[in-house]
């Protein structure tokens, strides 16, 4: 109760602050809602609360920080899976790479869309980095992935029970994590803003070295 008393409390800040004429939040309170939940990075980036560089610094910053102590890698460890892509082939957890980046995605929804375009755009950074983008289908339709140049499968049983109690953070619009060695080490995105995308990337690319 406490915990939603602050989380009600710093959303109600930031907007009051912003109905009384302030233009922004400060950082200070910007980064109090991003660690309390109540506000992501990338939402306080399209507000307009915070810049690039911040946000890019920001998320370099936890990512060095916040490597996972054993047990809480475990709990984020994704588990045995196999999935069809869209072409016919197996895909299973020995697919992916060293750094994958998890995207689950309704191509039917603005924010799936937007994910997949600046996935798409990213296709040469992802992979002159030697990463991996794994679209995960959350919704029927599949022709809208027929130029995809990632592999794409669809969200079956396996994978949820693979993600374990992780499956709690998949959207019905878009959600997506970076994942180093098997576990999933950044934030979930329930957005995608193209330069915080590939530094956030890097920045796990060095955890997992």
């Amino acid at each position: 109760m406490k915990n939603l008393h602050l989380t009600l409390f710093t959303f109600l800040l930031i907007f009051i602050l912003a109905a009384c004429g302030q233009s922004t939040p400060s950082l200070d309170e910007v980064t109090t809602a991003i660690e309390n939940g109540s506000l992501t990075v990338e939402d306080a980036l399209e507000k307009g609360y915070v810049t690039s560089e911040w946000a890019d610094n920001y998320n370099a910053s936890k990512m060095e920080t916040a490597i996972p102590a054993a047990d809480k890698t475990l709990s984020n460890l994704i588990g045995n899976f196999e999935a069809t892509t869209l072409d016919g082939n197996l895909f299973t957890q020995d697919d992916l790479h060293s750094v994958t980046y998890f995207a689950f995605i309704n191509p039917g929804t603005p924010s799936g869309i937007q994910a997949y375009n600046v996935i798409q755009e990213s296709y040469d950074a992802i992979t002159e980095a030697g990463s991996l983008v794994l679209i995960i289908n959350t919704s029927s339709e599949s022709d809208f992935f027929d130029s995809t140049l990632f592999p794409v499968v669809h969200y079956n049983d396996s994978l949820k029970t693979a993600l374990g109690s992780l499956d709690t953070m998949v959207s019905d619009d878009f959600s997506g994590s970076w994942n180093g060695n098997g576990a999933f080490l950044s934030a979930w995105n329930s957005q995608l803003e193209s330069e915080a995308f590939i530094s956030t990337m890097h920045a796990i690319m060095d955890l997992v070295e």
